[in-house]
């Protein structure tokens, strides 16, 4: 081999293994990325025992067979709530709502405020509520605890006797609010005034026996 030869060789062998430790970083900046991209989770509560952070206001709220349950068929309004700090760019919200009994022409009705500054008061001043009636599914935003209605959904209306999954992923800072029922997306929806953050969740139900299985909330950037 020549010495031109040689110089070409050498070349070509330090441009490789340039590449091979280009090809190393990217992936090593690639793989710190999506482990920092890993959710946090806020919050995760199964009701396998009565939770200490969960206070009841209105209904007869118990935990039964891994459920918290209301058993006040004749409340319209009641309410167990949480304070859960919840702020982030994305906000992913997973629950499961048993349909037991209903005593109303609106009933089954269970659901869940996200995103709330208040705990006790009803509609829990500014939050959203996500929920399931007899005939519809349906979302309302609370603006200083009144309810606003913001679109509703009446091929996924609920059933005495079923459960449902619910998924919210909510994006606070577009006002992007995606919902998933048994693990399909049913809805999109964009608020333009979007709720960034929130420190209560609860569980409310209206006219109806009904019982959640858990609760997860988590939060990425």
């Amino acid at each position: 081999m020549n010495r031109t030869d040689s110089q070409q060789w050498r070349r070509l062998a330090v441009g490789l293994v340039l590449t091979l430790i280009a090809v190393a970083v990217a992936g090593g900046l690639a793989a710190g990325l999506a482990q920092a991209a890993e959710p946090v989770v806020i919050y995760d509560q199964e009701f396998d025992q009565p939770p200490a952070d969960w206070v009841a206001v209105a209904g007869d709220w118990a935990v039964e067979n891994g459920q918290m349950k209301n058993y006040d068929p004749y409340t319209d309004i009641t309410n167990i709530y949480a304070k859960v700090p919840q702020q982030g760019k994305v906000l992913t919200y997973e629950w499961e709502v048993s349909m037991v009994e209903a005593y109303a022409s609106w009933a089954p009705l269970a659901g869940v405020h996200f995103l709330a500054d208040s705990g006790t008061e009803p509609n829990h001043g500014n939050s959203y509520f996500l929920f399931q009636a007899s005939t519809v599914l349906k979302l309302y935003k609370s603006v200083d605890n009144k309810l606003v209605a913001q679109w509703d959904m009446p091929e996924y209306a609920a059933m005495v006797g079923e459960t449902y999954r619910f998924k919210v992923v909510f994006h606070t800072d577009t006002g992007l609010m995606q919902v998933y029922l048994n693990d399909q997306l049913v809805k999109e929806w964009t608020d333009p005034q979007p709720i960034v953050s929130g420190d209560y969740v609860a569980f409310r139900t209206n006219q109806t026996v009904a019982g959640f299985s858990y609760l997860k909330i988590t939060a990425s950037e």
